[in-house]
């Protein structure tokens, strides 16, 4: 009989932030419920309606989030320490050691709560993308899709400068960038090295506008803005 591998989603959010003050009680609107949700409420309530999931881990400084966590019976609220909490202690590598040593699971779930646009059909998708890896893949990533024309320190990387005719965005090599918003990879690897995909990730495209990952004040505004005007989410799938 084959094992069910455990799954388990982590998400951590942290009391201060430097660009957005009071980031992780920013508010988006959620029009199925009717009124506003922070972004860790958002987030913990997507990753609560994947039923594949084992558990969700909040990790946090915070300790008013605890109300969040007791909301759902698959929610953990793991304190973290003062100096994996900010910019300067520790490494992300070092953070994602440390909150790794709070549980044991076969596969770790990594979400944004910046990320709120990544829905849960999109971590259905990324964990069903996971199972079906073959040796060629160690690890999921989210990324964004990109036809601008793009260039480096040598030039023309994604289209060719040198002919007659100019190549139009259709028509340039498409670039991913990761997102942010998810990352599955197994739980002993991620643990041995801090990273949060491997050397080899299949790559799970999402839109531009579900890939807005909120780090500046101006992108809250327009999260907010979409967030208030769903059809403008509906558009860009």
């Amino acid at each position: 009989m084959i094992r069910k591998r455990n799954r388990v989603a982590v998400v951590l959010a942290r009391k201060d932030s430097k660009r957005i003050k009071n980031k992780i009680n920013c508010k988006l609107y959620n029009k199925s419920l009717c009124q506003y949700e922070t972004l860790v409420e958002r987030k913990i309530r997507q990753l609560s309606e994947v039923d594949c999931l084992d558990k969700i881990i909040l990790g946090t400084d915070d300790k008013d989030l605890k109300l969040i966590a007791k909301h759902y019976n698959n929610c953990e609220l793991i304190l973290r320490q003062s100096n994996y909490c900010d910019d300067n202690s520790k490494t992300m590598n070092d953070i994602v050691k440390n909150i790794l040593t709070y549980f044991e699971s076969d596969v770790v779930l990594w979400a944004n709560p910046t990320t709120p646009f990544i829905e849960t059909k999109h971590y259905f998708d990324a964990l069903h993308m996971f199972d079906l890896l073959d040796s060629n893949n160690d690890s999921v990533a989210s990324v964004s899709k990109s036809n601008n024309h793009y260039f480096d320190s040598d030039g023309a990387i994604n289209f060719n400068l040198y002919t007659d005719e100019w190549c139009n965005n259709e028509e340039t090599i498409p670039l991913f960038g990761l997102n942010n918003g998810i990352f599955v990879r197994d739980y002993n690897d991620m643990k041995r090295d801090g990273n949060l995909l491997g050397k080899s990730p299949r790559l799970l495209e999402t839109s531009m506008i579900e890939s807005i990952n909120i780090t500046e004040q101006y992108e809250y505004e327009i999260a907010k803005l979409i967030s208030e005007h769903d059809s403008i989410l509906k558009h860009s799938k």
